[in-house]
């Protein structure tokens, strides 16, 4: 399963998957998503599948502010700006298992540390950099068909609102908390 890349239509989609020798066995282009097939070991990388998807959203449009195409000699680095919680459940689990291996305890029944659900929850919110609302409290986010866009407004008080819940998680500050 690959994603295209924001900016990238289907069909240039479709062409990078065929040209780095993939075959697209089923694809949902609401949602931007593809299932596809590759002998190429390194096509077959969901790494390397987003590089070619990448590529070929800035060949279709080289000023996408969404991708950032970074190059040391001729290896490049894509990176995309991505928001949500399916940006921010990695994180902050990744931060949740830190704060356990440098403030659980040895778990003698099933091997190496535990901490409980409550005081991982207690480290991250007390250690999370409480965030406001933007102003204006609108942000809109555009979808990949050309016509459809969605609007998400930010309620609630710095302690906790819709945006980013009761603060950004902050891995430094959690460790050595």
């Amino acid at each position: 399963m690959v994603a295209y890349a924001d900016g990238a239509s289907p069909a240039a989609a479709r062409a990078a998957v065929k040209a780095a020798g993939g075959t697209i066995l089923k694809e949902n282009t609401r949602v931007g998503v593809a299932t596809v097939r590759s002998s190429n070991p390194a096509f077959v990388r969901a790494a390397a599948a987003q590089r070619v998807l990448a590529e070929a959203a800035l060949e279709q449009n080289p000023d996408n502010p969404m991708i950032l195409r970074d190059c040391k000699g001729t290896t490049c680095g894509y990176y995309q700006y991505l928001r949500g919680t399916s940006m921010a459940s990695p994180h902050a689990a990744g931060v949740a298992a830190l704060i356990v291996s440098t403030h659980g305890r040895k778990d003698p029944r099933h091997g190496g540390l535990t901490m409980s659900p409550g005081a991982v929850e207690r480290v991250m919110t007390r250690t999370a950099r409480q965030t406001p609302c933007p102003f204006p409290p609108i942000a809109t986010y555009p979808d990949r068909a050309p016509d459809l866009t969605y609007t998400a407004r930010c309620e609630g008080t710095l302690a906790h609102n819709g945006f980013y819940g009761r603060g950004i998680v902050n891995a430094v500050t959690a460790v050595i908390d």
